[in-house]
């Protein structure tokens, strides 16, 4: 097997199938800006190219993902456990030669490819990789949203959604950029009331979305005023990632985002998708204990979101 770095272009053409939206050249090339230098590495095999990782390198540290909530190993077809042990070994190779002395990997959660990660787990074990963080990771599977829904979720959970329909609360998909900045302004409010900073501006979101395909949902009162709202990527042909979401505080007591995660769930079950991605309730493993209530009680299952680092030996 042969290592060769290549660019952008030539990488996403010698890797057509992209395991999310998060490993494309496009999308890295846009924030090639937050490193130093952005590497885009291939592993070929008898001319064939089987598997690359895309990572971006700063104070001597290759992070894959540098910008995005996970990276790593892609590949063609079906990952061959003995082509992923020689690309470890050759990565750990190369990078070395770089006078590169670490390297931190974002794992997608497992439900994304539990066969694939499974594997890339393994060999990164068997390679002297340790886990920094095991993060928890929530998904909703489609197939369990049906006519019994409600009555399958925690009772909080239900009534609270009853709460919202009662108040009178509607929603509606963003159209044009005005709403689309209406939807932003909710979510930067409510970042701003709980004290969290907003790692994007609406132009770097501006930016984004014409990379990845996105939705904008606003919730209502019934005097029409937004008080809730979500952003939404398409991550994979299968899954929806639930990027930010949140209500502004004065209305928590219609109970705004149980709505909208109804709305969401039903949303993309008739369009054809199987999972909507509702992310983390973590930081470096330590869990935000009400966060972690609030996505059980709306139906979520929970995936390992796994934190890999090495630090290289000359």
């Amino acid at each position: 097997m042969e290592v060769l770095e290549v660019d952008p272009i030539k990488f996403d053409k010698l890797i057509p199938i992209k395991r999310h939206v998060f490993s494309g050249a496009e999308f890295n090339v846009l924030n090639k800006d937050k490193v130093e230098s952005v590497k885009f590495i291939t592993f070929s095999k008898k001319n064939k190219i089987v598997i690359g990782i895309v990572g971006g390198v700063r104070n001597n540290t290759l992070y894959s993902p540098f910008s995005a909530p996970f990276g790593g190993w892609v590949y063609n077809g079906a990952l061959n456990l003995e082509d992923l042990e020689t690309a470890y070994v050759l990565l750990e190779k190369h990078l070395i030669e770089q006078n590169i002395e670490h390297i931190k990997i974002i794992l997608p959660p497992f439900f994304y490819d539990e066969s694939g990660l499974a594997l890339i787990f393994n060999t990164a074990m068997r390679h002297s990789y340790s886990i920094s963080n095991v993060d928890l990771n929530f998904q909703f599977d489609l197939v369990n949203f049906n006519d019994n829904y409600l009555s399958t979720i925690h009772y909080n959970a239900n009534k609270n959604y009853r709460i919202g329909e009662r108040s009178g609360l509607t929603i509606r998909k963003a159209q044009g950029t005005e709403e689309v900045k209406m939807a932003f302004d909710v979510i930067a409010q409510n970042r701003k009331e709980r004290g969290f900073p907003l790692k994007m501006s609406f132009e770097n979101i501006a930016e984004t979305v014409k990379i990845i395909p996105a939705d904008f949902f606003i919730v209502f009162n019934k005097e029409s005023v937004p008080v809730a709202s979500a952003m939404v990527f398409y991550v994979t042909k299968d899954i929806v990632q639930v990027v930010y979401w949140g209500h502004i505080m004065e209305f928590s007591s219609l109970k705004p985002v149980n709505y909208l995660s109804y709305y969401l769930f039903d949303h993309y079950k008739k369009t054809g998708l199987k999972f909507v991605d509702i992310g983390p309730s973590t930081e470096d493993s330590m869990p935000n204990y009400g966060l972690v209530e609030f996505k059980e009680s709306i139906g979520c299952s929970i995936s390992s979101k796994l934190t890999l680092q090495k630090t290289f030996i000359k």
